[in-house]
This record gives C-alpha cells, structure tokens and sequence, in this order.
C-alpha cells in the first residue's frame, strides 16, 4: 500500500475523514499547475498540520493530510512527521502510532515512505514526553529503528534524554548515556546543554567530550 492510499483510504485517515468516499470540510481541493501547483498543496498542508499541532489540534492535522492525499497529493517525510508530532505534543499516543505506522513502511506495510532517523526521534522522544511516559514504546521505537538499518546518532539520544530530563528520571537518563556510549555514538554540544543540570549527568557528557 501506498502513503496515498494510506493516508487517504481507509484505516485511521479514512475514518477521520468520515469513511471512503466522505471527507472534511475544506478538505483540499486537486491541485493544479503541474509539479508546482502540488508543491504549493503539500507546504500548505504541512502548515496546517503544524498550526493544528501547536493549537492541540490531533485530529485536524490528520484531517489536513489526509485531505491532501485525497486530492492527489503523497505526503513527504516533513508533512509525516509533523503529523505524528502534533498527536504526540496532545498526548495522542495512540493517534502519533496509528498515523506512523500507516505513513511510514514497516515489513511490507503501512505507507510508501520510509522513516528517516528524525522521524523515529520525533516518536521516542514523544512517548518520553508523555504523561504518564511510554518508556517501552521509546524502547520499541528504538528498536524498529535497528531493524530498519537505521543507526542512532546523538539527535536520537538526545530526543530520549530530553525527555528523561522532562521527567526527571536521572536513572533513564544514566542508562541511556551508557547504551550512547556502548553504542559507540559521541555526545554533542546539545547533549551538554540538554543535561546540564543534573551534574551526575554532566560529568558523564564531560568525561566523553574531553
């Protein structure tokens, strides 16, 4: 299956946009123009999706891609994943999996694009961020990653830690430095910042940096 069918068909966007064949007001129209007139559609769809996110929004930044696919339009790797990130910044966890796991192929299924490590950063961190946490999906989305062939560098790590910091759980936030290190990935400038206050945690990033 494609990102299109799957963003615009049935599943999780089909039902938000009221089952095959319905669709939401102001659902974008087909664009025109060629190539040009289908970028413009797609970076104002992903507008969308953002301004929805920022406004706690969940279901209409899905609605806004799902509209987009439906006239025609494959979402990119931005749009996607600004999807996910607004259902995870509402605390959809189940939304933020859903809409990932049909934009983004997985074994042969979900949707035509493929994950970039942003993508899975954007998830992990997310499930960290949240309320209670969902520290076993970070661990799962780690490991979907893996199986990918995709290689953690600090961004991911540091998504992770970000939000072990977020919610003050210096024991993750110890192991995951360890996993960085045994995995042989070097901590950043951002890596310093993100853990600065807790000085167990700076003296690790220290040690590393020197």
């Amino acid at each position: 299956a494609g990102a299109g069918a799957g963003a615009g068909g049935g599943g999780l966007f089909g039902d938000l946009l009221g089952g095959p064949g319905g669709g939401p007001e102001g659902a974008a129209p087909a664009p025109g123009g060629g190539a040009a007139g289908a970028r413009e559609a797609l970076m104002g769809a992903t507008r969308a999706v953002r301004e929805a996110g920022r406004a706690g929004r969940p279901e209409e930044a899905l609605r806004a891609l799902a509209a987009l696919a439906r006239a025609g339009v494959e979402p990119d790797l931005l749009a996607a994943t600004a999807a996910v990130e607004a259902c995870l910044a509402a605390g959809r966890a189940d939304l933020a999996q859903g809409a990932f796991d049909e934009l983004f192929e997985c074994g042969g299924r979900g949707g035509r694009l493929v994950a970039d490590e942003r993508a899975y950063g954007v998830l992990a961190g997310g499930y960290g961020c949240l309320c209670p946490p969902l520290w076993s999906s970070v661990d799962l989305t780690l490991e979907r990653m893996r199986r990918q062939g995709l290689e953690a560098t600090a961004a991911t790590y540091n998504a992770v830690l970000r939000a072990c910091m977020q919610q003050g759980d210096t024991e993750r936030a110890v192991d995951t430095l360890e996993r960085m290190e045994a995995a042989g990935v070097e901590p950043d400038d951002q890596t310093l910042e993100i853990v600065r206050k807790k000085r167990i945690l700076r003296s690790m990033v220290k040690k590393r940096l020197l």
